[in-house]
């Protein structure tokens, strides 16, 4: 994008009270102040692991709120006490409390709003970059989204990730994929296989990044996995300055690129049209699945296993820097409340 342009790419729309008379969130809004010291991203795939086994099958959201001088963590679960509980266990020191607020962030009517929803551009089987990859995460990919989405004092930006459980037959990708030949499973062996090289006397070649794309490939197998839906929303004074913040956290997802995969997250700008429903599914969390025709011929679109969605969804912790994360700074066990507190809190 030229500085000093709009941004063509990401169309910004001003709102109106109509664009924010959305419903109330499907499971309950927590927010969560993580301590610093924690391994972050490291445990990304448990904590998610543990909401894939305790919220079967509904559906959960983690999502970034910036407002003036502070990013929120917010969740929404089913159940907050079950959570309460298991970031205690993954995540010790951090808190999680009931969310007051509304549905989202405090966009207001005049202000300019920009956003996309992002998904993957590749064929689910095809993983993302993740901490497990042959090709792995060397950082937390939180630094740059954070970097990217803490603005200016009048910016509201809001990333979120809703998520719900899969079954583990998605990786056989449908009847079409079966028939097809064109299983997880097959595909790897075609990136085994080899790739075509050359102009005047193309051959079959096999690469060291085919061979790691396969083993990628087959790690999936087996995998608890989530049908997910990523949305980003930006509101300043300004279109320039809406369409220039969705734009830059966009951007920061291009740390999950898989070079031996090739997938990446695709977005798709919202626009004039779409964006009273596209609030409407951020106020809801919706993960709107196909319908189950579709997905037993085509299997499902929009899944990420453990280790991708854990490499999305995890607390933060001060090496990623977050100047404006709303930490929690006590000690781990300094204020672990008691049963009478915690019933008191989430009744």
């Amino acid at each position: 994008m030229t500085m000093g342009l709009i941004s063509r790419q990401y169309p910004t729309v001003e709102l109106t009270d109509d664009h924010l008379d959305t419903p109330d969130p499907q499971g309950q809004l927590v927010r969560i102040r993580p301590y610093k010291e924690t391994d972050g991203i490291l445990d990304g795939a448990e904590f998610v692991r543990g909401l894939w086994s305790m919220q079967t099958p509904t559906t959960s959201s983690l999502e970034l709120w910036s407002g003036p001088d502070q990013i929120d963590l917010i969740m929404m679960v089913e159940d907050p006490q079950e959570l309460r509980n298991h970031v205690a266990q993954i995540y010790p020191g951090s808190s999680v409390e009931l969310f007051e607020g509304g549905p989202l962030p405090a966009f207001e009517p005049g202000d300019y709003l920009a956003g996309a929803t992002l998904g993957l551009e590749e064929d689910c089987a095809l993983p993302l970059k993740h901490l497990e990859t042959k090709n792995a995460l060397s950082k937390d990919p939180y630094r740059q989204l954070l970097r990217a989405i803490g603005g200016e004092e009048s910016d509201r930006s809001f990333v979120q990730i809703a998520f719900k459980p899969v079954g583990k037959r998605w990786y056989r990708r449908g009847l079409m994929g079966k028939l097809m030949s064109s299983t997880g499973d097959d595909l790897a062996h075609s990136f085994r296989q080899g790739e075509l090289v050359g102009e005047v006397e193309p051959r079959v070649v096999k690469t060291d990044r085919g061979r790691r794309a396969a083993k990628d490939i087959e790690s999936q197998a087996g995998k608890a996995a989530f049908e997910t839906r990523i949305r980003v929303f930006s509101a300043a004074p300004s279109k320039r300055q809406a369409a220039e913040r969705a734009e830059k956290i966009v951007d920061s997802f291009g740390e999950y690129r898989n070079m031996d995969t090739y997938q990446s997250f695709d977005p798709d700008p919202v626009g004039k049209r779409r964006l009273k429903l596209a609030l409407e599914a951020a106020a809801w969390r919706s993960v709107a699945r196909q319908h189950r025709a579709l997905r037993a011929l085509r299997g499902d679109r929009q899944v990420l296993t453990d280790d991708e969605l854990g490499a999305l969804c995890h607390l933060p912790t001060e090496a990623v820097g977050g100047e404006w994360i709303d930490w929690k700074l006590s000690k781990p066990g300094s204020d672990v409340p008691s049963a009478i507190e915690s019933k008191i809190q989430f009744d």
